[in-house]
């Protein structure tokens, strides 16, 4: 058995979007939950890229950076339907403090 002196943080969230519904053929008559979520979750990755530059010095983590990862995409229930509810499920892993503010100030 190994013995473990230092775990990541850990915060878990789920981050929901609210559109209106209505049918593809007439997109300008709704708005769509996934497309707004599928922004969101590319500004997620854009700050997860950001993460990677701050490696702590002397980190024992690996990867040694915090890290960010998007679970899962919930939303739509056809394809010729805009998506008027969508919900995403992710989590950041932060090695040290200021990491967690860091992200919290980015939000």
């Amino acid at each position: 058995m190994k013995i473990i002196d230092a775990h990541k943080g850990a915060y878990e969230y789920t981050t929901y979007f609210e559109g209106l519904a209505g049918h593809s053929s007439q997109p300008h008559k709704g708005v769509s939950a996934v497309e707004y979520a599928a922004r969101y979750v590319n500004k997620l990755i854009e700050l997860r890229d950001k993460l990677k530059d701050r490696v702590p010095k002397n980190s024992i983590f690996d990867p040694p950076y915090s890290t960010l990862s998007v679970g899962g995409i919930f939303g739509g229930i056809a394809h010729n339907v805009i998506s008027e509810k969508c919900h995403v499920k992710w989590e950041t892993r932060p090695v040290v403090k200021d990491d967690a503010v860091f992200f919290k100030n980015q939000n």
